[in-house]
């Protein structure tokens, strides 16, 4: 996926060494709703970061305005020059009943900015995505149609579709939602691989799995709490992520007795 940089994305901020993204006192407004207020934070080279919240926190606002979808109402934000975005919406989103095969859905993460009727993709574009595909362990279903996958199957191959134009960023939007644990653990371990060659950002509300494996955790609320690897480590009191996951916790416990006193 890539963005047209404008004015409010490049403004007086500079970047450091190895940052990829810089954000200052950023705000957005949904009309006389505040959606952020003065958020600041850096994001990095080869980070692996959790964005966790409540519903309605302001999370995918957050991410549509790094991805230059919104525009600021007030602060900056300041990309690195050669940044490429990759981006997985929810699997739960995506329209299953088009007939439509898997590699053909990969193929549209390689679409050129102005389509032409009846577009063909090269040779080339066909061995890259089915490349892209075996590297993540889903060359085999290459050929079925989109309509027979699983939510786990197809979250792989929407993943698969946002690394055909090869990112420096990854930006999620809850990849496990809606899926089974199995599949669920498959594809955290897919996310933790591709963490290790790019920058990962991962919208999640399963808070009451481990979140050690983030470098950073970012807790959005209409403000943002960062939550750093030294301090999931350390442990921190009153801590609006702490807060979050012990209440996820306390509900799913919740939910448990309740299905075994039916």
């Amino acid at each position: 996926m890539e963005i047209e940089m404008n004015k409010a994305l490049n403004g007086n901020l500079s970047l450091e060494e190895n940052e990829l993204i810089k954000i200052s006192e950023l705000s957005y407004k949904y009309g006389d709703l505040t959606a952020l207020e003065n958020v600041s934070l850096s994001i990095k080279k080869g980070e692996f970061i959790g964005i966790i919240g409540p519903n309605g926190g302001g999370k995918s606002t957050l991410v549509k305005l790094i991805l230059n979808i919104l525009k600021p109402f007030a602060g900056e934000i300041k990309l690195s020059k050669d940044i490429v975005f990759g981006y997985v919406p929810q699997s739960t989103s995506f329209e299953k009943n088009f007939p439509i095969s898997v590699i053909d859905v990969v193929l549209t993460g390689h679409l050129p900015k102005k389509i032409r009727l009846r577009h063909r993709f090269s040779e080339h574009e066909r061995e890259h995505a089915m490349t892209v595909m075996e590297s993540l362990n889903i060359r085999e279903l290459a050929e079925k149609k989109i309509s027979d996958l699983s939510l786990g199957q197809l979250q792989k191959v929407l993943i698969a579709r946002a690394l055909m134009n090869h990112p420096t960023v990854l930006i999620l939007d809850e990849p496990t939602a809606s899926i089974d644990n199995d599949s669920s653990m498959e594809i955290y371990s897919m996310i933790k691989e591709l963490s290790q060659k790019i920058t990962v950002l991962m919208i999640t509300h399963d808070v009451t799995r481990d979140l050690s494996f983030f470098d950073k955790l970012i807790y959005v609320n209409k403000i943002i709490h960062i939550h750093t690897k030294e301090g999931m480590d350390a442990g921190a009191e009153s801590c609006p992520i702490d807060w979050l996951k012990a209440g996820e916790q306390i509900q799913q416990i919740m939910r448990e007795k309740a299905k075994t006193s039916k």
